[in-house]
């Protein structure tokens, strides 16, 4: 199977440096990662959509990380469960489920001050009765589904974009969480995108996720993982 791996970044050299160590981790475990820059004036937080949308070179799957993502082994990424985006609750009981899934969309637009689009994701998280909020930061389509479920992510920014004040929500997981549900996306086992922030670490992790700026004592398997990366280089001259 041909597996398309590729990440995108701004010219930020704080996001560069990340990008370059995931580059560097999938080299290092055999897989070719290919970096896309974010041109000026597009949202870093959406461009993945118009690049699953858009017109990428031939693969069996294409597997999209964020450039904070390190991997840690190999990994099976031609299996069968290799597909979709992260449960990134799977580990809660639905009461703390929907109360976290609650301040997500709080956070995706409060902060964002839009009102407008908080009411109306909220209502329509409701109605819906209640969809799995998924992570993003992987996405992995099989070349089958990659156009048809890119082009309905787009339909559903599109939508929510109408109902908010400002004429937009900045960030892609809130339209994902609708289209995932519509479209029956499968659901990534833990290992493909282990979000350090909120999940606990499954032993056959092979992508540690660093999602928001993750800090402390979350962060050490990222840090861990970066230096056994860069041990591993100097041992190799």
């Amino acid at each position: 199977m041909n597996c398309y791996f590729f990440t995108y970044v701004d010219l930020n050299p704080k996001y560069l440096a990340e990008a370059d160590i995931l580059i560097r981790s999938g080299r290092r475990f055999g897989r070719d990662i290919h970096l896309f820059e974010i041109p000026d004036g597009a949202m870093w937080n959406r461009y993945k959509v118009e690049l699953l949308a858009g017109d990428l070179p031939e693969a069996d799957r294409y597997i999209c990380l964020d450039g904070d993502t390190i991997m840690t082994g190999p990994g099976d990424w031609e299996s069968d469960d290799c597909r979709g985006v992260m449960d990134i609750l799977y580990y809660m009981n639905e009461p703390d489920r929907l109360k976290h899934t609650h301040a997500f969309i709080k956070n995706h637009t409060l902060l964002d001050g839009d009102p407008g689009a908080y009411e109306f994701i909220l209502s329509l998280w409701r109605e819906r009765q209640c969809p799995i909020w998924p992570n993003s930061g992987v996405v992995i389509l099989d070349a089958s589904i990659r156009l048809p479920f890119a082009g309905l992510w787009k339909q559903w920014m599109a939508a929510i974009d109408s109902h908010c004040d400002k004429g937009y929500v900045v960030g892609d997981e809130a339209p994902c969480t609708f289209a995932r549900a519509e479209f029956g996306l499968p659901l990534l086992p833990p290992r493909f995108n282990v979000c350090l922030k909120w999940q606990p670490m499954p032993p056959d992790a092979v992508l540690l996720h660093a999602d928001g700026n993750v800090t402390g004592e979350k962060r050490i398997p990222y840090n861990r993982a970066v230096e056994d990366l860069i041990a591993y280089e100097r041992s190799c001259g």
